[in-house]
């Protein structure tokens, strides 16, 4: 019968690498031999994949919690509006609108923004301060952006008054003070003083008419 074993006195890497015991628990380790599972590999991809699934999950629900929220808001105040519409920007292009609201006695921009953490910022400055699991990001400063948007519905809608607001979720916080033209969804409609209640224009109808006629539905952002 051959045995497992070489001759006694007949070692070389190869026989040594066979019989002697691993340090670590005894495993011998085969020289060319890869130990390494692909089972265990793709276990841990698919773990990823699940992970990264999950918070794309999260996200997408907060989001839709967030303008769920905003169209109980929007209800409160008028009920009449466009959402994430291109218009046209005076300029032969067209400029991009996340809600474009008809109150009882003008039109209302608002520019929604889905920030958490501790935020910094004020009329003047170009760049806005973020802090979030105490990292700091910079932001430009979103009133720039706004105050574009309704210039371009004044133009469409002139001699009309439009307001603009950014609206943050109130999973946001300014701790030294909302600057001017800033609301969270909590105090957008006491920000604008309670629109509701101004006395209605009919002939605002035919100027809503052109809006929705110019309006074309924004592209959905992809991920």
């Amino acid at each position: 019968m051959r045995s497992a074993y070489p001759p006694q006195g007949v070692l070389n890497r190869r026989n040594v690498a066979r019989i002697l015991p691993d340090p670590l628990g005894g495993l011998t380790i085969h020289p060319g031999v890869n130990h390494f599972s692909p089972y265990l590999l793709w276990l841990t991809i698919g773990a990823g994949a699940l992970l990264l699934v999950a918070l794309l999950i999260m996200i997408w629900r907060r989001g839709r919690s967030d303008r769920g929220r905003m169209r109980r808001v929007l209800k409160q105040l008028s009920g009449v509006y466009l959402q994430e519409v291109l218009i046209p920007d005076g300029l032969g292009g067209e400029i991009q609108i996340d809600y474009l609201v008809r109150l009882p006695d003008r039109f209302l921009v608002i520019d929604l923004k889905e920030m958490s953490g501790v935020l910094f910022g004020s009329e003047q400055i170009d760049e806005w301060t973020q802090i979030v699991n105490r990292r700091s990001y910079r932001f430009r400063n979103p009133l720039h952006d706004n105050r574009a948007r309704c210039q371009a519905v004044a133009e469409l809608v002139k001699p009309n008054e439009v307001l603009g607001r950014v609206v943050f979720t109130d999973t946001g916080e300014f701790p030294r003070g909302r600057p001017q033209g800033v609301s969270t969804m909590a105090t957008l409609i006491g920000d604008l003083a309670h629109p509701q209640m101004a006395a209605p224009r009919p002939d605002l109808d035919k100027v809503w008419q052109k809006l929705t006629h110019l309006a074309t539905p924004a592209p959905p952002i992809k991920i």
